[in-house]
């Protein structure tokens, strides 16, 4: 059985790794309160959870509805659960020690539905540059993956070589395209485990070919005193959580006890 060394082992050597949850509570009550919402705005109901988002395209939401549905959705689930405080929660072990313990948030969690067969998926690329190269992104899906209902992300070597083909004075942003998706193989995870990967690493999603809806959330950790890209403090992180020395040193200059 794996260990917290483990998956930290791995993160360091790939760049990335698939880790469970250390507590599932937090994780219920977020996809809960997603439901809740969802079936909110469909003006029906639901008794599983995962079925009820599995089965999310039989409901019949197309184009501009469908876009304003998500829209609302999003305002209102990240208005009703402090989605980042509970992934802390769930997944500490992992995020404490990949990010030490004053630690900086995404300040809305991002939330993705991908119906089967809508080809409105991102491209494959990678978050640094201009992000920060000190986050660290937690991909968490509502709901089993499998096949091309997963996220593949390129480990640190298979990033070098795509990269590669961008590079430079002639740059093949065709080849870069398909090489990603080829070599990158989506994963395949149980509701409760989150996929965890450096921000300099080239990610892929593919086309959701399979008969159930995807639903994942995606956000962004990293040290509080670790350098910002150009998405930085306060428009787009904020704080999360303080060790007791970033506490005493904070309170000192707040209170200008060390002056004189």
């Amino acid at each position: 059985m794996s260990t917290t060394d483990d998956y930290v082992a791995e993160f360091a050597e790939k760049g990335y790794t698939v880790a469970p949850a250390d507590r599932m509570d937090p994780l219920h009550e977020i996809r809960t309160a997603l439901c809740r919402e969802a079936a909110t705005l469909l003006d029906t109901s639901f008794s599983d959870p995962e079925a009820f988002l599995d089965d999310f395209h039989s409901h019949g939401l197309e184009g501009g509805k469908l876009n304003d549905f998500r829209v609302e959705l999003i305002r209102r689930f990240n208005a009703s659960v402090d989605c980042a405080r509970l992934l802390w929660e769930a997944y500490e072990s992992v995020l404490l020690r990949l990010c030490g313990a004053d630690v900086a948030v995404q300040k809305s969690t991002n939330l993705v539905i991908q119906m089967p067969d809508d080809p409105s998926v991102s491209p494959a690329h990678r978050d640094a540059p201009p992000n920060s190269t000190y986050e660290v992104v937690v991909w968490m899906p509502f709901a089993r993956c499998y096949g091309t209902k997963g996220m593949a992300v390129l480990d640190r070597d298979q990033t070098r070589e795509v990269m590669g083909l961008i590079d430079g004075d002639a740059p093949d942003y065709e080849k870069f395209r398909s090489r990603s998706a080829e070599i990158g193989t989506p994963a395949e995870m149980e509701f409760g485990s989150a996929l965890f990967f450096w921000a300099g690493l080239v990610h892929t999603i593919p086309v959701n070919v399979e008969p159930e809806t995807r639903w994942s959330l995606n956000t962004r950790y990293k040290n509080i005193y670790t350098p910002y890209g150009t998405k930085g403090m306060p428009d787009y992180f904020v704080p999360l959580a303080l060790s007791p020395l970033a506490r005493l040193a904070l309170d000192a200059e707040k209170t200008q006890e060390l002056t004189g």
